[in-house]
């Protein structure tokens, strides 16, 4: 019988090798799920050192799956949002002389409420 064990170096070729074998590595929330053809416990000899090296690096798999997950689902890039401390877009009006927006901090806080009932 020829055994061939590899140890992979990233995510990705691990959950490939997986793939080979008929194992199929899901992201299920925040955690990992695997579905074989087979039980856990009655895996071939040639799988078995690939799911243990699974066991072992599962947040690191983890967290290459939810970065694919979100390259799928956001192919564009995110905008950035403002840092604490930076201005606050509320922090904008519209300024009739000067026919356009201006930078006013804090006019929008100088607004009446209402009651609502």
């Amino acid at each position: 019988m020829n055994l061939r064990v590899t140890l992979t170096t990233s995510p990705s070729e691990l959950i490939s090798e997986l793939t080979r074998h008929q194992v199929q590595v899901l992201l299920s929330g925040d955690r990992l799920r695997i579905r074989t053809p087979w039980p856990v416990a009655e895996a071939p000899e040639e799988v078995r050192p690939l799911l243990r090296e699974l066991r072992q690096r599962q947040a690191e798999v983890r967290e290459s799956l939810q970065q694919e997950r979100d390259r799928r689902l956001f192919p564009y890039p995110l905008p950035e949002t403002l840092a604490l401390g930076g201005v606050d877009p509320l922090d904008f009006r519209y300024c009739p002389e000067r026919q356009g927006m201006i930078l006013d901090v804090g006019w929008w806080r100088g607004i009446p409420r209402r009651r609502l009932h």
